[in-house]
């Protein structure tokens, strides 16, 4: 699992709030060694 986004987000009205974004999956994992996982560990593994 990667984190994924479509920054920048130009033409969406009102555009979305990416400090609540990064919350609420903050709330999802729950846990700093999966989302350390999920943000850095895994995408520096795929994109080597």
């Amino acid at each position: 699992l990667v984190w994924g986004s479509d920054w920048p987000h130009l033409n969406v009205k009102p555009a979305p709030d990416a400090a609540q974004l990064l919350r609420m999956f903050r709330d999802w994992t729950g846990d700093a060694r999966l989302e350390r996982q999920i943000l850095q560990a895994n995408p520096e593994r795929l994109y080597r």
